[in-house]
């Protein structure tokens, strides 16, 4: 499943930190939603209460194209009563074998990162926005036995025994599952060592898909998703941040203004935009919330009269930052 992927470019500073630049790529990769799934089988099927599947080549892929953040996954479900499911970042790691040229060692499935459990709508596609990081590396050059090539991929957890797993017929893509389902209790994350399947087949492949942004945003797991849209009501700006750690976030949210100019060009930099303010916030695992962040005089000074302003946001917990921009409008 894992295949040659290219490099990401090196992306500019903002605020003091690397967010993507202004021509940062956005890309949706899975599968295509337009047919209901059909599959009626179930976790209960493996005689477990919960289960994991992945589904690939040579069917639509769940590989991110790229290395980067995806902001939103889709899952289509059929006319089938729902219950909780969660979406996982799992990883395999390729190396080159150079005892055996042409037959790399290749290793999967390592729980990279556990996201948000929801549960969708019978017959509908639902949308989940989540902040999960995924690592494309390129493969190794055919000289190098040492480097592990990351790899990313999606996976899809049904909570409950008799909800059928969202997948549709193809008679080519392979999948396989996990039964039961991996737990941060039970696996961490990012777990150290790999789990293995109880099962796969050819047929079948996850009815989901997902968009990616690609590039980077530090270290640490994203902590939330930052709303594309907010509220200036005064002096004071309120955005929606959703909280998408397994445990709450408690974090700091700073706005700044867009650069004053474009990347420039002779060194790949960008100018830093002014700060207009910060705010403490704490969210609770899965929830959502309204921050509020008072500006300072010069976020003042720049929404005078204004009745909207586009502002970069960037939200810090621990380790974790999500970064993004923000349109705020005017409250009427």
């Amino acid at each position: 499943m894992h295949r040659r992927l290219a490099h990401v470019a090196a992306l500019a500073a903002l605020i003091g930190l690397a967010i993507p630049a202004p021509d940062a790529r956005a890309v949706t990769f899975g599968a295509d939603l337009g047919a209901a799934p059909d599959s009626t089988a179930t976790c209960a099927s493996l005689f477990q209460n919960s289960c994991t599947f992945f589904s690939g080549a040579p069917g639509p892929g769940f590989y991110a194209p790229l290395s980067g953040s995806v902001t939103a996954v889709r899952v289509r479900t059929g006319n089938f009563v729902q219950g909780p499911m969660q979406i996982l970042v799992m990883r395999s790691l390729y190396q080159n074998n150079l005892a055996d040229p042409g037959h790399p060692f290749f290793a999967c499935c390592f729980v990279e990162q556990y996201g948000p459990i929801f549960t969708p709508n019978p017959n509908s596609v639902t949308t989940v926005p989540v902040a999960l990081r995924m690592d494309e590396d390129p493969i190794p050059p055919p000289n190098d036995g040492i480097t592990n090539a990351r790899g990313d991929f999606l996976a899809l957890s049904v909570l409950v025994p008799n909800v059928p797993i969202p997948a549709n017929f193809d008679n080519v893509s392979g999948f396989s599952g996990f039964a039961p389902a991996p737990d941060p209790q039970n696996t961490p994350a990012p777990a150290p060592n790999p789990i293995f399947p109880s099962t796969s087949g050819l047929g079948y492949h996850l009815a989901m898909n997902a968009d990616l942004t690609v590039g980077g945003n530090g270290p640490g797991p994203i902590p939330v998703t930052i709303a594309t849209g907010g509220q200036l009501v005064g002096t004071t700006a309120a955005i929606p941040l959703t909280c998408v750690l397994t445990t709450a976030c408690n974090g700091t949210l700073r706005l700044a203004g867009l650069p004053a100019g474009a990347v420039t060009r002779a060194r790949g930099r960008a100018k830093k935009g002014k700060v207009f303010g910060k705010a403490r916030f704490r969210i609770a695992s899965g929830q959502s919330a309204l921050v509020q962040v008072r500006l300072n005089p010069a976020g003042r000074k720049q929404v005078r009269d204004l009745s909207s302003i586009t502002v970069v946001a960037r939200a810090q917990v621990k380790r974790g930052t999500a970064l993004g921009t923000v349109s705020l409008s005017r409250a009427q």
